[in-house]
């Protein structure tokens, strides 16, 4: 059985790091960034929400640890451990979206000092979900070290924070984010990611089924068939909704939203937690 907290740990970060990422890109385009008018209420109620996951998270892992206390001097092995640098950067990238949201909702500083710790942070944001998968690619872990690590990480993060900045879009209040080209080239990078997802189920699959579990126990392949079969069959569905997100009115746009997000929500959360129950170590 997985450990649910590094699950819920791992999902929460990376779906806070894709929304700032898509924030800020969406802000950093022609189509969402030179309507909006100050102050800007939807960036500081995204970072708002963001700097709460963060918090959730971070609890999370907290809850985690035998000795929470020790966990400080994990950063004495900053130049040798992706640990260290997992925690470091989480501080950092999680420092600076709370600063930027206090700068938003307080109006502290300038606009463009406020608008360049958002981004730098969202850059944080990116280099942690990187460290957060090498941590993982250990050559005594096959089924971790491989290039679906990274992948479904980065992966999870533009799904996860796509689906968040969607329902923000469908907002009232967020009408000046709301419009088509925006909402296309989100809906398109969520249709490529969930693409590769599926594309990239076969070669985990392959790494799986060598593992001693399911070697000493026929009935193994069979639970694991299903599990990655209905994670390819909500992707699959997710996929078709996302298609039907890019046509028709904005009333069916919510219907067809919110059984994306639930499916794609489905979908990696049940990635992960064959990520963490299929794991095993080979060598000393």
């Amino acid at each position: 059985m997985p450990a649910w907290s590094l699950l819920l740990f791992t999902l929460i970060v990376q779906a806070c790091v894709g929304a700032l990422v898509w924030s800020e890109f969406l802000h950093l385009s022609v189509a969402g960034h030179k309507r909006l008018a100050p102050p800007d209420t939807i960036r500081s109620t995204t970072m708002m929400g963001i700097t709460i996951g963060i918090a959730v998270a971070v609890l999370i892992s907290i809850l985690h640890l035998g000795s929470p206390i020790k966990a400080v001097f994990v950063l004495n092995n900053l130049g040798t451990s992706w640990l260290s640098r997992e925690i470091f950067l989480l501080i950092l990238f999680g420092g600076g979206v709370a600063l930027a949201t206090v700068m938003w909702r307080r109006g502290w500083g300038s606009e463009t000092s406020r608008i360049f710790i958002g981004r730098m942070s969202a850059v944080l944001g990116l280099v942690l979900v990187y460290v957060m998968a090498r941590l993982y690619m250990l050559p005594t872990t096959p089924g971790w070290n491989t290039i679906a690590t990274p992948t479904s990480f980065f992966s999870a993060s533009i799904v996860l924070g796509g689906c968040v900045v969607l329902a923000s879009m469908l907002h009232p209040k967020s009408a000046s984010l709301s419009r088509e080209n925006a909402r296309v080239v989100v809906v398109w990078a969520l249709m490529i990611c969930l693409g590769v997802e599926i594309v990239l189920t076969p070669l985990q699959a392959g790494v799986l089924y060598d593992h001693p579990m399911l070697v000493e126990r026929s009935d193994g392949f069979a639970v694991l068939n299903v599990l990655l079969g209905l994670r390819v069959l909500s992707v699959a569905i997710a996929l078709g909704c996302l298609i039907k997100l890019l046509t028709g009115s904005t009333e069916r746009h919510r219907r067809w939203l919110f059984t994306t997000i639930v499916l794609v929500l489905f979908a990696e959360i049940l990635g992960r937690y064959i990520f963490y129950t299929y794991y095993y170590r080979i060598g000393v």
